[in-house]
């Protein structure tokens, strides 16, 4: 299919890409959700805990590197079908690692991990490119929303079904290869019929040019700001919550749960945009990081099931609408030329500080787990501080 044919295979090219997300997306729900259950049941340890999920971050520098060369280019469609099959394979070569060995070792799995976690991170600019191609920008909002609604749909209900499966023995980690093995496959079909053949001409774009862009944009340098800022302390909060919920309180059949009353919030996050409209300020934004910082640090004292899906909900609220701000913003204030660059230099900064996070806060966890929350706690408001003092001087540079 050409890109330059008309709006119906447009909108039929964005479905299938939708459809293909939202399929490879639920395996990999399954996929990650018994990850966790198996290294904490196995290990009971924050420290490899957070190793793990340093290595599967560590992927993200080199892929968001190459995500925004490859968006540019006019295979980006081919890339991804290339890069679901290839994942799809490599799932179905570790079940048969699995079988031949009758069981992984830690470093198998956490090379299994990155290895997977190449397809998430290398797809995201591209996804965002093809994005601003078949949606009009004055419907990016809604697209993105819907995009969110979905997502969160599949976070509800995978992550509950995956533990209580997990936790009677019927799901397995050779099983959630298997069937995070299936969804690439099932990805690559809804893309396989599609080819881009023709681009609207541009000009080639580096990373030097896309960087001096975002540093002369109050709006970009901001929201770069603030991922590198939330990535590494939500790297604590994804430590913290399934130790303390699986180690600590003993309620490992209940951490699908947990994981969908993140999805919950962020459903509801996403349908209070119509409520509650995102302005440029992020205004509710900011006061619901206040928030999140204040039940964090109850959660010191209240440690219960009951009070943890309380502030998972909370903190996906917020977390949700600017996710939504974020990504609007920047497909309406980038030019199409930049726009896969523009994502992919925002990810560069922000999944350093994943794994850096999830060493640190690995470390942290393992000393005491209320410091975990008093860490991300001070440092969610320390980072609200610096937001402000960021938007009054450029607003005084822009009356001077």
């Amino acid at each position: 299919m050409n890109l330059s044919l008309g709006i119906q295979e447009e909108e039929l090219i964005s479905k299938h890409i939708q459809y293909a997300k939202f399929v490879s997306y639920g395996g990999t729900l399954v996929f990650n959700t018994i990850i966790d259950l198996w290294i904490v049941h196995t290990f009971s340890s924050s420290n490899i805990l957070g190793q793990t999920m340093a290595i599967a971050s560590s992927a993200t520098f080199i892929c968001s590197v190459f995500g925004g060369y490859i968006a540019d280019s006019k295979y980006l469609l081919a890339v991804i079908k290339g890069i679901n099959l290839i994942s799809g394979i490599l799932c179905l070569a570790f079940v048969g690692l699995y079988h031949y060995q009758t069981h992984l070792d830690l470093w198998q799995v956490n090379t299994a991990v990155f290895l997977l976690n190449v397809n998430a991170y290398l797809s995201s600019p591209i996804f965002k490119k093809m994005v601003n191609f078949f949606v009009k920008r004055e419907a990016m909002m809604t697209f993105n929303q819907t995009m969110a609604l979905g997502t969160q749909v599949l976070s509800v209900t995978v992550p509950p079904i995956s533990t209580f499966l997990y936790g009677w023995h019927w799901l397995s980690l050779p099983t959630a290869f298997l069937l995070n093995g299936l969804s690439f496959f099932g990805a690559f079909f809804f893309l396989k019929p599609f080819t881009l053949t023709e681009q609207p001409s541009q000009k080639f774009v580096g990373y030097r040019q896309t960087f001096k862009n975002i540093f002369s944009n109050p709006s970009l340098l901001q929201f770069l700001f603030m991922g590198v800022m939330l990535n590494f302390f939500l790297a604590g909060l994804n430590i913290f919550f399934p130790i303390m919920v699986i180690h600590q309180l003993h309620e490992g059949h209940l951490y699908g749960a947990v994981l969908a009353s993140q999805a919950v919030g962020g459903i509801v996050g996403s349908y209070s945009i119509s409520k509650i409209p995102i302005t440029k300020s992020l205004t509710f934004e900011r006061i619901g990081l206040v928030v999140i910082s204040l039940v964090l640090l109850l959660l010191t004292i209240l440690q219960t099931i009951a009070f943890i899906f309380v502030v998972a909900v909370i903190i996906s609220i917020v977390l949700s609408r600017y996710n939504i701000a974020s990504q609007t913003i920047v497909q309406r204030e980038v030019d199409s030329a930049l726009i896969g660059k523009t994502f992919s230099a925002i990810f560069i900064f922000a999944n350093i500080a994943s794994p850096v996070g999830n060493l640190s806060f690995g470390y942290i966890n393992g000393v005491s787990m209320n410091l975990t929350l008093i860490v991300v706690a001070v440092g969610f408001v320390i980072f609200n501080l610096m937001w402000i003092m960021i938007d009054r001087r450029y607003q005084k540079r822009s009356h001077g």
